[in-house]
């Protein structure tokens, strides 16, 4: 009975080990196999005796972990039990053993008795989850997104490293806090309310954005996507996502819309000040008839004296309309910027007083550069006066010089400026500064923070007007309590200085000795005031309203000596069109041109070619005068395109 119970336990043990997904196997004391189970065979494919006699090294295929090997002799050689010893069998497949030392009864070692495993497809599963781990880590930290992880509690818990690069603060910095912990203290409250329900409420979202601005963390426009998680029984686990930095992106459309806006409001400040000046020339001209008529007394000369002086005023607030529209005319000139300054560094002294200190920090080799000598003067005394009235108990007055390439980066991020080689002035004061709010609409015409009657809010409009008509490009770098820097960027000219012209011998008389002027105008009450001054003048006056009517009369009256011309006319022919027609079927004709507002397509961008004469509305009658008497009387000139004819 013993005997048959013996043998059934050993049926048992040998149906198990058969059917069993593992091996088994034994060591004798020299650690040579001395059996392995039959079911080897099935698992491996090798016959069981094959590896009866054979140490373990002898399966061990050339790419085998040797310090790993090593340390797992060490254990079988001090009779020591191991689990779970993991090794490449002949370099085909993945085997996993444990043992335990079996002993005599007189204590000696007798062996080793375990069992194996195939896990070949653990370990190509591990294999390939390990790929895909490192995949996506190569995805995520090269990517221009960074990913995310909250729990439950709607706290991070996971952020991959790329966000250190990107934000500037490392992954664990977000480990435990919320995203609303990422807010300072000027967020929009309705839109976190409706996020914040979106995620209670386990949805997924898309694109969010917010100003991150918390302390300690530099202050970044993130846009931010995720998804809910939940387990194999749908219980709610937190969010996955994506985070994006659109700093940039939203610079850029800031800097569009601001654009836009100053593009749309000199459309329109250039369109009324146009139809504004054509009103002040015939104000102007009428009270400038009526302080020179029989019997006024003066009482009334006093009375159009103030009338002809409120006149002027609003004459010049129309210029600087212009100035900011780019609708003025200039009269460039390469010019060195340190000689201008030169010239004007007394009068802003004058200006400034002596609680402000000016220093000025010339650039060595200055280039010369392309503008208006008289407009860049007036902008810097502009941005001078404004240093003053941020500086009422005194302070300092840097004004700089430089040569400055913008490079393509910067003009990427910039959409208003070229890359390119330019002159730079800067001008920097100590005052009190000004907040975000203000510098984003500094440059507005009527902007102002100074006191009703204390400024027309169209001293920095004429600036940003003036350097943006030169092709230049302007930034305002301040803050509250710690001055204020302006730079204003000036193209490098590409034409050589003109020399000094001597000026003519003769003194103009003011008035006519009888020549024809053919006035062209679309403006009838303007027109009508013109041909009415001229006349006066003593000149032989004839009119027209566009450029076909005046090319009819230029073909029919031999007697015409001057071409007085608007430079903006209707029907389809502008008024420097009508010069070069009327030169070319007249060429001793002499051109004068007048304008309140020039269209940049007529006169190269708004800029007045040399060898052209222009008297900007409205215009006195003293000044008109001089002007018609130095036009009849000039000499030929080159004119552009490179002819020379008569001006």
């Amino acid at each position: 009975m013993a005997e048959s119970a013996l043998m059934n336990r050993e049926r048992r043990i040998q149906d198990f080990a058969e059917t069993a997904s593992d091996w088994f196997w034994e060591m004798d004391e020299n650690l040579r196999f001395s059996y392995m189970s039959p079911n080897v065979r099935r698992v491996l494919g090798v016959a069981p005796e094959s590896l009866l006699g054979k140490t373990r090294e002898d399966s061990l295929g050339e790419n085998c972990d040797r310090q790993a090997w090593d340390t797992h002799l060490r254990t079988l050689r001090a009779h020591l039990p191991f689990h779970g010893f993991t090794f490449a069998w002949k370099g085909e497949r993945w085997v996993r053993i444990s043992g335990t030392p079996i002993f005599n009864a007189d204590g000696s070692f007798a062996g080793y008795r375990g069992m194996g495993s195939d896990i070949s497809e653990i370990k190509k599963a591990e294999q390939a989850f390990r790929e895909s781990e490192r995949r996506f880590r190569d995805f995520a930290e090269s990517s221009a997104d960074w990913f995310w992880e909250m729990d439950e509690n709607l706290r991070f818990t996971w952020m991959s490293p790329n966000v250190e690069q990107i934000v500037g603060v490392p992954p664990e910095w977000h480990y435990g806090k919320t995203r609303q912990d990422l807010l300072g203290d000027n967020y929009d409250a309705d839109l976190w309310d409706a996020h914040f329900q979106v995620l209670n409420e386990r949805k997924a979202f898309r694109d969010f954005v917010f100003l991150r601005q918390g302390d300690g963390i530099p202050q970044k426009w993130i846009q931010t996507s995720g998804k809910p998680i939940f387990d194999m029984e749908n219980r709610f686990l937190g969010y996955r996502g994506t985070g994006s930095d659109i700093t940039r992106a939203r610079e850029t459309e800031e800097q569009l819309l601001q654009a836009q806006k100053m593009e749309t409001v000199g459309q329109l400040t250039g369109g009324i000040a146009h139809d504004f000046n054509n009103l002040l020339g015939i104000v102007i001209g009428n009270l400038d008839f009526l302080a020179e008529s029989a019997g006024i007394d003066d009482d009334q000369q006093t009375l159009i004296a103030t009338a002809l002086q409120s006149a002027l005023r609003g004459a010049d607030l129309t210029h600087r309309l212009l100035a900011f529209s780019r609708g003025q005319t200039l009269k460039p000139e390469s010019k060195d910027l340190g000689d201008l300054i030169a010239g004007i560094t007394g009068l802003l002294e004058r200006t400034l007083g002596e609680a402000i200190a000016i220093n000025v920090v010339a650039g060595t080799n200055l280039k010369m550069t392309y503008i208006d000598p008289s407009q860049f003067e007036s902008a810097l005394l502009n941005l001078a006066v404004n240093s003053l009235h941020a500086m009422p108990d005194g302070g300092k007055l840097t004004i700089e010089t430089a040569n400055v390439d913008i490079d393509s980066g910067y003009a990427h991020s910039h959409l208003d400026v070229s890359p390119g080689s330019y002159v730079m002035l800067a001008v920097s004061d100590t005052g009190c500064g000004m907040p975000r709010a203000v510098r984003e609409q500094v440059f507005e015409p009527f902007f102002t923070t100074k006191p009703v009657g204390k400024g027309s809010g169209l001293g920095l409009s004429m600036v940003h007007g003036f350097v943006k008509q030169s092709g230049g490009h302007v930034r305002i770098y301040s803050e509250p309590d710690k001055g204020t820097t302006i730079r204003l960027y000036f193209p490098v000219s590409v034409r050589e200085a003109l020399p000094v012209v001597a000026k003519t011998e003769y003194e103009p008389e003011s008035r006519g000795q009888g020549e024809t002027v053919l006035v062209v105008e679309d403006d009838d009450g303007l027109r009508d005031m013109a041909v009415t001054v001229i006349r006066k003048l003593g000149y032989r006056v004839v009119e027209a309203r566009d450029g076909l009517a005046a090319l009819s009369l230029i073909d029919h009256d031999d007697t015409i000596d001057l071409l007085f011309t608007d430079v903006v006319l209707p029907r389809g022919m502008n008024g420097h069109e009508l010069a070069q027609e009327s030169l070319r079927r007249r060429p001793n004709l002499k051109v004068l041109y007048t304008s309140g507002y020039t269209d940049n397509a007529i006169l190269n961008n708004g800029l007045l070619d040399s060898g052209f004469e222009l008297v900007s509305k409205p215009y006195m009658r003293a000044e008109l005068a001089i002007r018609l008497r130095q036009a009849l009387l000039r000499k030929a000139g080159v004119q552009d395109s490179g002819s020379t004819m008569d001006a």
